[in-house]
């Protein structure tokens, strides 16, 4: 069994998102909280602007990740009786969960403007229905992204 709505959901907000070029644009008086980026160790100060970029997408989407299946099995917890919990195994599904979802779009291909725009979502204390539609926002097809 898989975790409910929230994992399915996000998983097509995220088709688009994974798969175009684009990002959403928000007009600067929106971007008024600047993402917090840790200062860089030495290993990092010598990278590449490709290497940079590929840690940085790998972060934003293994926190991405940790995000939707916390929000899917907090929607479990919510929706789902005691035995149908017990039959999911939220543990090992969780696992399992996250596993597929960092290589699934970790491996797709993300414009710096969308790991710029996810990671803002990121460094919002948003609760789920709001973290979702955040993400919904980075889709191609939303009226705020760009083609």
């Amino acid at each position: 069994m898989r975790l409910p709505t929230t994992l399915l959901l996000s998983t097509s907000v995220l088709a688009g998102f994974a798969v175009g070029c684009g990002g959403s644009k928000k007009p600067a008086s929106e971007n008024t909280d600047p993402v917090i980026v840790p200062p860089a160790t030495d290993a990092q100060a010598s990278e590449t602007p490709e290497e940079k970029f590929t840690r940085q997408k790998a972060d934003a989407v293994g926190k991405m990740c940790e995000r939707i299946v916390d929000c899917s099995v907090e929607d479990a917890k919510n929706s789902l009786s005691p035995e149908e919990l017990t039959k999911l195994d939220l543990e090992n599904t969780s696992k399992q969960a996250l596993t597929e979802c960092n290589e699934a779009y970790g491996a797709g291909p993300m414009s710096p403007r969308q790991v710029v725009d996810l990671r803002e979502c990121l460094s919002q204390p948003t609760q789920c229905p709001d973290f979702m539609a955040c993400l919904s926002k980075l889709s191609p097809g939303s009226k705020t992204a760009t083609p």
